[in-house]
């Protein structure tokens, strides 16, 4: 037999004939096509005839050479896209068409997807796309309402614009005017008719635009503050727009408020008798400014267009009330004080009777910090207290005068001294600007303590125990006695000899100071001539903690005068004020010093600077603040019921 041999179908191809011409002939398409069925056909008729017959050629006709040149020129052919006075260049390959040859002319074929076309569009709508506006109000800072009429938008109908592009470029026409649609609005303005209404008529007439109240304090909102508060929730689609407060600037207002309206609950008082806490007083709430409640109350106000407003408030209910008595571990009398009251004058009397009265009964709870002033409350004229004299440091120097609520310092000064045996933590004291030796406590100087609720000068002290301490404070005779009552820490205290030092000896020389309040010949001693000082203390606590709870205190006291008021009022203008007194002039004052035996020590390189005090911080360590003075009563026969034309009060003694 013979041998057979394989052929390839390129040789196969290229033997019929078939060669270039074929890539040339109707149908070709350019970029890239297919071959034409018919050809296809006739490669296999003639490659199952060479197996039979021998290879013969077969002359292919001449096909037309396609023309590049006039392909580009169709595929470039530039095509403005127009929106008005904007125009977007662009051409037919930018949006991927092609050319193909049919019966041997060259056509554009559209191109297979729209992403070059829909690119183009997203760049015309971005150009020519007008947002629609919704209805809207505004308020101005002035009160001035207006309105912002609803106007629809508009954008590129996408798909007519597609069809234009399109149509433009089998016309071969050289611009698409692109066509608009509208953009329908959200909120028209019905929706806003009645906010606007609203608005303008709560911000016409005359003023008050508001008023806010609380029991017997209000407060008043001119336009321009009204105009503030006022806010607009815009409308939504069905929904229509309404008046509301400004969240923000309405709590700007509540919180000025609130000062005026929030009070802190006051707790019960209680007596102790036979180890047993018995109600003597019920305290009352507290009241808080309810902040949400007053922003709906705000809302209510609008939507009803009223012109007041209620502010309301929620109680607070105070930590110890009546029902607390029987839960009070008050068995223990954990320390107490004594100070004597003996030749205070009645004014004196009454203030330190007052303050007492005030304080008896009070609960420190575990962890709270004691205020004097705050417990004691308002110490003024209208709150009972009268006037006696308090000391001044001035421009002019340290000088006596009279005081409202003088003598209470020998208030805080006994409960100071029941707090200091007892070994709590002080957080501020303030010591007198002159040594009252009557203050002295266990032999010890340097425990005494000054307070001015005026000038912010206080006495504070912190229960460090588990439990709450309840104070008994009452005057007994001629004496003010403190009581601390609860159950007692267990710590130990131990308090160190004191340290006295650069003790200076007093003028004795009288001074005689005129007091128009008095009338004339009324004489009353002020001031008694005492040494001046500065003494160290030392307390130690242990038990309290791993740590040793130590407290470092100090005093620093000028020398005190001999000073006597005299009563001016109605005095000859001829006489001296010598005269007020039988033997012109006053009887001399011994002076007060220190004992032979009283633990001075010389400490030359110390000088204490005599206007300042000490601020005993929570540690125990002393940091030296402002000083205030005090007044120093001594026996005397009245007091002025009148206040002074001139002076500042100062702390009271």
């Amino acid at each position: 037999m013979g041998r057979r041999h394989a052929i390839s179908r390129r040789r196969m191809i290229a033997a019929l004939g078939i060669t270039g011409a074929l890539a040339c002939a109707p149908g070709f398409r350019l970029p890239g096509g297919d071959v034409p069925p018919g050809a296809a056909a006739t490669a296999t008729a003639a490659a199952s005839s060479s197996a039979s017959k021998p290879l013969v050629p077969t002359p292919v006709p001449a096909t037309p050479t396609p023309d590049v040149a006039a392909a580009n020129a169709m595929l470039d052919r530039p095509l403005a896209v127009g929106l008005g006075l904007v125009q977007l260049r662009t051409s037919p390959r930018e949006l991927g068409f092609t050319v193909a040859y049919e019966e041997g002319r060259p056509r554009l074929h559209r191109p297979r997807d729209d992403a070059a076309m829909d690119r183009l569009i997203d760049l015309a709508s971005r150009a020519s796309r007008r947002e629609p506006i919704d209805a809207d109000l505004r308020i101005s800072a002035d009160g001035r309402v207006t309105r912002v009429p609803a106007r629809p938008g508009e954008d590129v109908d996408r798909p007519l614009a597609r069809e234009r592009i399109l149509a433009a470029i089998d016309r071969a026409e050289p611009r698409a005017d692109l066509p608009m649609t509208p953009v329908p609005i959200r909120v028209a303005d019905d929706l806003t008719s009645v906010a606007f209404a609203r608005a303008n008529r709560l911000l016409d007439g005359a003023p008050p635009y508001l008023t806010a109240r609380r029991d017997d304090r209000f407060w008043t909102f001119n336009r321009k503050d009204f105009a503030s508060v006022l806010a607009i929730a815009p409308a939504r689609p069905g929904v229509p727009a309404r008046l509301v407060p400004d969240e923000m600037v309405l709590e700007a207002f509540l919180k000025k408020f609130a000062p005026v309206i929030e009070t802190e609950p006051v707790n019960a008082r209680f007596s102790i008798e036979a180890g047993r806490a018995k109600v003597i007083d019920p305290g009352k709430p507290g009241q808080q400014l309810d902040h949400n409640g007053a922003l709906a109350a705000f809302q209510r106000a609008l939507d009803e267009e009223s012109r007041l407003v209620i502010l309301p408030v929620r109680a607070i209910p105070p930590r110890y009330g009546p029902d607390s008595a029987p839960s009070l571990e008050v068995s223990e009398l954990i320390e107490k004080g004594s100070t004597p009251l003996g030749g205070a004058i009645p004014e004196k009397r009454h203030n330190v009777t007052l303050a007492a009265s005030r304080l008896n009964g009070y609960v420190v709870a575990p962890g709270d910090v004691f205020s004097f002033n705050r417990a004691v409350g308002p110490t003024t004229l209208d709150a009972g207290f009268k006037w006696g004299y308090g000391i001044t440091n001035s421009e002019e120097g340290i000088r006596t005068v009279p005081s409202i609520a003088g003598g209470i310092c020998q208030v805080s000064t006994t409960l100071f001294q029941a707090v200091f045996w007892a070994g709590y933590p002080l957080e501020e004291r303030y010591w007198h600007l002159y040594w009252i030796p009557s203050y002295a406590s266990r032999g010890i100087v340097g425990l005494d303590v000054t307070v001015d609720e005026e000038f912010n000068v206080d006495f504070k002290w912190i229960n460090s125990s588990k439990t709450p301490i309840v104070i008994q404070a009452r005057v007994e005779g001629d004496n003010i006695i403190f009581e601390l009552h609860g159950r007692k820490p267990g710590w130990q205290i131990e308090v160190a000899k004191p340290i006295i030092t650069n003790a200076n000896a007093p003028d004795p020389e009288p001074v005689l100071q005129p007091d128009p309040a008095l009338p004339w010949g009324r004489t009353l001693v002020i001031e008694a001539p005492r040494d001046g000082f500065f003494v160290e203390l030392s307390r130690t606590v242990t038990g309290d903690g791993p740590e040793k709870r130590i407290l470092k205190m100090k005093s620093n006291y000028l020398p005190s005068r001999s000073v006597t008021l005299v009563g001016t009022m109605n005095k000859p203008p001829e006489l001296p004020i010598e005269a007020a007194f039988p033997k012109g002039t006053p009887t001399p004052i011994p002076p007060v010093r220190m004992a032979p035996d009283d633990q001075r020590t010389p400490f030359p390189t110390r000088t204490p600077n005599p206007a300042t005090a000490t601020a005993i911080a929570l540690t125990g360590t002393a940091t030296p603040t402002p000083g205030p003075g005090t007044p120093t009563v001594t026996p005397g026969p009245g007091t002025p019921t009148v206040a002074p034309a001139t002076g500042t009060p100062r702390p009271r003694g």
